[in-house]
Parts: C-alpha cells; structure tokens; sequence
C-alpha cells in the first residue's frame, strides 16, 4: 500500500476515537487520574415520602462517573490483602445522574474513598474480593434533597475478580464481579433521623475508561497534521 493511501485510514482512526470520547478505552494520559463512566439499571427505590415524585424507577438507567488517582498512598500498607485510599480534593469522587436529578462528590467538601479487599479468608473459612467507593459529601438533588451517600459496590465470594489491593489504572470489568452494584442514599433536609429518608439502587451493566482531555487533544493535533500533509501530497 502506498503512504499517500494510509493517511485517510490514520484519518478515519484518529477521528473514531475522538468521536468515541467516553466510550474509548485509553490508559490515563497523565499523572495518575483514572476516570470510569459507569450505566447501571435500577433494581429498587425506597422513597415513602416521594420525595423523588416518582422520577426514578425500576429499569430506569442511572449513568455516572468514579474518579481517583493512582498515586494515592495506602493506608494500610503492611497489610496484604487490604488497601484503603482516602482523597479530599477534587476530581477525585462519584457523580450519578438518573431521572434528571444530578449529584455529584462535593468539590469544595470531597470526602471520597477507596476499599480494597484481596483473598480475604475469615476465620469461618472462605475468601473473596471487594472494591468499594464512597462519596459521603455530595452535592444535594434539585428540590434540596440531601445526598449523603453515593457508592458503587463490587463483590466476588470465589475471590477470583482482582489480584491485588493497589489501585487499578483501568476500569473494572463489571462482568467479572457477581455482584456489582451502586446506591444512592438520601434525606430530605430538617427532618429528624429515620424520616425524610430515600434509596436508590442499580445493578451495573458497563464501567468504561475514558480518554484524558489531553489524549483527546493529541489525538486531535495527529488528525490536522496528518490532514494537511494528505492534502500537500494530494495538491503535488
């Protein structure tokens, strides 16, 4: 094939992952941020009050992002088979959007974190894996209702879903886990504790890394360039 030929094909690669965005699978382009977009169908709303008027509901979708950063230190690090990371500053942290209500990790407040289980063995006997994300300030749902708990739970009881308890630089395979959940907890403002209170949950059906802006934007560069010298070869 010749040169002159490849370039629209280079073209025609570059401009599908750029029209990808999120649904690419790209390794994080700089420091250690890995950013996931997840789907998940809900299963079950707990909300007496409806305080949600009736906007989320089974089979409806919930999408949302999970960021972290890689070079967070372990605060466990003598133990082997348990990693925790602790993150207070954004863009570390959850967001979800379902049923038009939005919440996101409170930017100015994060309180976000990481567990990592590994071959866990009790002393009952058994074993099994775990990865889990809490986003316990967040930014409230339109109507003033407080979110006081995003998390995405993963669990595996043959232990066979992860190798490790350090940070993962890609997203998890949702497939991989039996279990594979994410949950919104809330409560509507001033009310006393046990009242006001609503749930959301979902089975997780994708988790998918996306590109860093920066590796869009090489990707873009490598597109014009490759453009203007396919059309200095075409004018010659």
């Amino acid at each position: 094939m010749e040169p002159k030929n490849r370039i629209p094909i280079l073209i025609a690669v570059i401009l599908t992952a750029i029209i990808a965005g999120p649904s690419s699978y790209a390794p994080s382009c700089y420091g250690g941020l890995v950013i996931v977009q997840f789907t998940a169908e809900v299963t079950h709303t707990s909300d007496s009050e409806n305080f949600l008027q009736g906007r989320i509901n089974p089979g409806d979708t919930i999408t949302g992002t999970y960021t972290y950063d890689t070079s967070m230190s372990d605060l466990y690090p003598d133990l082997i088979e348990v990693g925790r990371y602790e993150y207070d500053t954004p863009p570390s942290g959850i967001s979800v959007q379902a049923g038009g209500f939005e919440s996101r990790s409170d930017p100015d407040n994060t309180d976000f974190s990481i567990k990592i289980v590994n071959d866990s063995t009790p002393a009952g006997g058994g074993s099994w894996d775990e990865f889990t994300l809490v986003s316990e300030n967040n930014t409230p749902f339109d109507g003033g209702l407080a979110i006081y708990k995003l998390s995405l739970d993963f669990y595996d009881d043959s232990a066979r879903a992860i190798s490790s308890d350090t940070l993962p630089s890609d997203a998890l395979i949702v497939d991989g886990w039996p279990i594979a959940e994410v949950s919104i907890d809330g409560q509507y403002p001033g009310l006393s504790k046990g009242r006001g209170q609503f749930g959301i949950r979902g089975d997780l059906t994708s988790a998918v890394l996306i590109p860093e802006p920066a590796t869009v934007l090489l990707l873009g560069v490598g597109c014009m360039v490759l453009l203007r010298s396919h059309r200095r070869h075409a004018n010659a």
